[in-house]
């Protein structure tokens, strides 16, 4: 039974969606991937940075870089570097003129092999 104090709070909560996600507020993943490369762990995204989380981790992959994308899609054009690390917590800035909103994943990406490594839906 929705009440109308329910309908106020739910209509406020969605109205104010955009709004949050233009200001910047954080979303968050998990990283998941074909088994042989083992990526794990959670990643924060901002409209300026990626950051992987204290359990970030990646066993194996060569040539291992950071970037977004969208629709299992890696965008190669959002690169933000080669993986600092394999485990751990790490930050990438986003470069100027991406559009962090336009994007629904981060990639961790072989550049070597052109393929995913691993990849965290937002």
């Amino acid at each position: 039974m929705t009440t109308r104090r329910t309908f106020l709070a739910t209509l406020t909560a969605v109205s104010l969606a955009p709004a949050l996600a233009k200001a910047g507020a954080a979303r968050t993943g998990k990283f998941t991937g074909p088994k042989r490369y083992g990526s794990g762990g959670a990643v924060e995204v901002t409209n300026t940075t990626v950051a992987l989380q204290r359990d970030f981790s990646l066993s194996r992959g060569p040539d291992p870089v950071v970037g977004l994308g969208k629709n299992g899609r890696y965008d190669p054009a959002t690169f933000m570097g080669e993986l600092k690390a394999k485990k751990g917590a790490q930050s990438y800035a986003i470069p100027s003129g991406i559009n962090v909103a336009d994007y629904d994943e981060v990639h961790i990406w072989c550049r070597r092999f052109n393929t995913g490594l691993g990849v965290a839906r937002l």
